[in-house]
């Protein structure tokens, strides 16, 4: 009989190694097992904890259990704020306290957001805050203020104009529904950021006033020229004033009819008729005029004044309107010609 020997050899020895092999995986897994069994994970409780024992009592005793919350966070009330962790690990552990844990509270607790920082001071050495929601919303205190919200996009703006240090200043209130009922916004010591929610233009800081300047021309022979303004307060206040000369000999009357129109539609429309002399006659070549006044729809919609358009209609002589009001009229429809995005929904007649 014919062995042939290598091959026997050579199956002694894969069988060897494979003893082997199995003998060193089994020796490895006893050995991790032994292990795992001394190892503690790390809970939310734990990470709880170590947060509490570094405040060294800044919150009081505790008024809760650790609880889940918001899927895999964690919160234990205390008697001053409260401690969460958003992940279990050291990094990841907030405390909220004070005016600011109780704005947080009133605002819905998580449903506002969970905290990506401790309560910390501001720059200026005056205020304190807390940030949420990945960075997108804020609580803010100052002692002069108390503490409130700000979120979305009035927050961008007022991080990218310098937070408190921008000369908006400090929040006095929550994100709060603008008075047209349609924007958002926040009051700040020195200001206002809007939102309008009815177009794409993002949040905007309200100025004080909208001044719309204008000249007057007459054309061919005619020797009537001036020039007039008409400012809105964000208060309600308006001012309609202007200026004509008469340079010829012809008198003249002349007619002037201002229509403006904010975005939600809305049109203020001003009217004046006045009067010059020319060379022949013994009455003054210049025609000045202001006229004042105040209207409760220019204060509710001043969110809206922004990107108002404006349109006005000047008559001379015979060409006056017999009518009172015509060329205001003219002047709204002008806006409508010219396509004007919210259209005329209201007319509300100043002077």
């Amino acid at each position: 009989m014919c062995v042939n020997i290598s091959k026997i050899l050579f199956n002694l020895k894969t069988m060897s190694l494979s003893v082997n092999v199995d003998s060193k995986f089994k020796e490895v897994e006893s050995q991790l097992t032994d292990e795992l069994t001394h190892v503690h994970l790390l809970t939310g409780s734990d990470v709880i904890k170590k947060k509490a024992d570094s405040l060294n009592g800044l919150l009081g005793n505790a008024t809760s259990n650790v609880e889940s919350i918001s899927g895999a966070a964690y919160i234990q009330s205390f008697e001053g704020g409260c401690i969460i962790a958003t992940q279990v690990d050291d990094a990841h552990v907030f405390e909220i306290h004070g005016d600011i844990y109780k704005k947080w509270n009133e605002l819905g607790r998580e449903k506002f957001g969970l905290p990506i920082t401790d309560e910390t001071g501001t720059p200026d050495g005056v205020g304190r805050y807390n940030h949420f929601n990945n960075g997108s919303a804020s609580i803010y205190w100052h002692p002069s203020t108390g503490a409130h919200a700000i979120y979305g996009a009035i927050r961008e703006l007022w991080a990218n104009i310098g937070w408190e240090a921008s000369p908006l200043g400090y929040p006095t209130s929550d994100e709060i529904t603008a008075p047209d009922n349609v924007g958002r916004m926040n009051n700040f010591q020195h200001g206002t950021i809007y939102w309008p929610s009815n177009n794409t233009t993002g949040a905007y800081i309200l100025p004080d006033s909208h001044n719309w300047t204008d000249t007057i021309v007459t054309g061919g022979l005619a020797a009537l020229g001036g020039n007039y303004e008409l400012i809105f307060y964000r208060n309600g206040n308006f001012v309609f004033k202007g200026h004509m000369h008469d340079s010829g000999s012809d008198n003249y009357d002349a007619q002037l009819a201002v229509a403006i129109v904010d975005t939600l539609g809305t049109a203020y429309t001003m009217e004046y008729k006045g009067h010059t002399s020319g060379t022949w006659s013994s009455g003054s070549r210049d025609d000045d005029w202001e006229k004042k006044g105040f209207n409760a729809t220019i204060a509710k919609n001043w969110g809206q004044m922004r990107f108002a358009s404006y349109a006005r209609v000047f008559n001379y002589n015979s060409a006056i309107s017999t009518a009172v009001g015509d060329a205001v009229t003219e002047a709204v429809k002008k806006l409508v010609a010219a396509g004007i995005d919210a259209g005329v929904k209201a007319v509300v007649s100043l002077v």
